[in-house]
């Protein structure tokens, strides 16, 4: 049993004076950030009324996402990389990738992930 003379369990300070030091929270930044969290939070008003008209509209809805997202940045962006400055939104998610009936198998399944993240993303954002 532990008394008032135990060793501490880790000697870094409490994280709101990290927060107040360093002006961000520890760990791992989000790569949703800047013009991307701008790009989904936009959407909220979308989402509420995709949510209201059941799982098919809301499917819809997230692929329409995933493939607006893709028009605006691209598969190559990094995740700590923003837009220098922002653009416009694309508008219609239908326009289909000019380069999918030349890519390699490995460039196919590359961007196939990366469709599955945004994707999963635009599920689990929650759209507050």
């Amino acid at each position: 049993m532990a008394g008032n003379n135990a060793i501490p369990l880790s000697s870094a300070k409490p994280t709101r004076k990290r927060i107040r030091r360093t002006g961000k929270k520890p760990g791992k930044t989000s790569w949703i950030h800047g013009t991307k969290e701008t790009f989904f939070t936009s959407r909220s008003d979308e989402w509420a009324s995709a949510q209201r008209m059941g799982t098919a509209k809301l499917g819809k809805f997230y692929d329409d996402v995933t493939n607006l997202y893709i028009q605006k940045y691209g598969y190559d962006m990094k995740d700590e990389e923003d837009l220098e400055e922002d653009v416009p939104d694309p508008t219609d998610p239908n326009v289909p990738d000019p380069d999918m009936g030349t890519l390699s198998k490995e460039e196919a399944d590359r961007r196939s992930k990366i469709s599955l993240r945004v994707h999963g993303v635009s599920q689990d954002t929650g759209w507050k």
